[in-house]
Order: structure tokens, then C-alpha cells, then sequence
């Protein structure tokens, strides 16, 4: 029933889970399948306050997320290609199991880690961080959030840019929680 613990708890397991992926297995990413379970059972001790957010399809939540997700397609670097790349990797999986983790990374980056992102950053860190009191405050918040948002990612001036936005979506004039995470999803 706690709201910080919704916020927290499954970003926590998110973290958690990425450590442990890169601490034991060569290729991290192997294991994503194991780690969207963990992250969706975290999720699910908290699925009664998920569902009592304001769930809407805002035009600049969608329109925002469409920028965003082009912007940062035709940014990325170019993917490596040497011996020990993911791809020979997956390439050793057999159908079923390459078919359950294309499902689960799907599922993971566009439904459940915008989620829990934005649970943490947009909610948790700026509310923290006394977002709505004042001007000042909340430009701090928005900063101190964004920058974390960044470097939790390999294209920090990408996601900085990202966590700007969703900041702005979530911030602005009836703006929702909701409105970021479809922004971010």
C-alpha cells in the first residue's frame, strides 16, 4: 500500500537485476527474459496503485514519445560487431528461446521499464526533491532527475535530452504521471 515503495521497490529490482546480469554472465543482455520476470514481480506487489494512476492518452505524451523514439533511433551508434558481440550470442539460442527473448526485450523496454523509470525519476525523485513547491525547486528536481536518468544510460546527452521531456510532460499544466510513462513507453 505504500506509494514510495511502488516507486522504488521495482526500480530497485531493475537496478538489482542489472548488476547481477553484468556481474555473471558475459553477455548481460543473455538474460533479459529472467530479468523482466523480476521486474514484473515487483511491479505486481504494486499493481492496485499502477492501475489507480490517471490513464490517458494525451496528444503530447504520444507526440513527445513518437520525437523521442525517432530522435534516438536515428542517434544511435553503430552497433559492434566483433567476436564477442551479443549477436553471436543470441545467434547460439534456438528458436524458442531467441523467439522468448526478442518477445521479453519488446515488452521490457517499451511497457515495463518505461514504467518503472518513470515511477523513480519522474515521481519519486522529483516529488523528493520538492518539484511542485516553487520555480526553483522544481527546476532543481528536474535537473538532479534528469541527470541521474542520464547516466543510468550508455547515451547520456540522448537520455538527458530524453528526461527533459518527460519532465516537461509529466510537469506542465495537467500534466500526469501517466503522461510520461506513455511519453517514455
Amino acid at each position: 500500500q505504500d506509494w514510495n515503495a511502488a516507486r522504488i521497490l521495482p526500480f530497485a529490482v531493475f537496478m538489482l537485476t542489472a548488476l547481477l546480469a553484468s556481474t555473471f554472465f558475459e553477455h548481460p543482455a543473455i538474460v533479459y527474459p529472467l530479468r523482466l520476470v523480476a521486474m514484473l514481480i515487483a511491479l505486481s506487489v504494486f499493481r492496485a496503485q499502477i492501475l489507480a494512476l490517471e490513464w490517458r492518452f494525451e496528444r503530447w505524451a504520444v507526440l513527445s514519445g513518437l520525437a523521442i523514439g525517432v530522435a534516438w533511433i536515428l542517434t544511435a551508434p553503430a552497433p559492434s560487431t566483433g567476436v564477442d558481440s551479443l549477436a553471436n550470442a543470441l545467434g547460439g539460442l534456438g528458436a524458442v528461446a531467441f523467439t522468448v527473448w526478442v518477445v521479453s526485450r519488446v515488452i521490457g523496454t517499451t511497457l515495463v521499464v518505461p514504467l518503472i523509470e518513470e515511477l523513480f525519476f519522474r515521481s519519486y525523485m522529483i516529488e523528493r526533491l520538492g518539484g511542485r513547491r516553487s520555480l526553483v525547486f522544481m527546476l532543481c528536481a528536474v535537473a538532479i532527475s534528469t541527470v541521474c536518468f542520464a547516466l543510468l544510460h550508455g547515451r547520456w546527452v540522448a537520455a538527458g535530452l530524453a528526461g527533459l521531456v518527460f519532465a516537461w510532460v509529466v510537469l506542465r499544466p495537467n500534466g500526469k504521471l501517466s503522461d510520461a510513462i506513455i511519453s517514455h513507453s
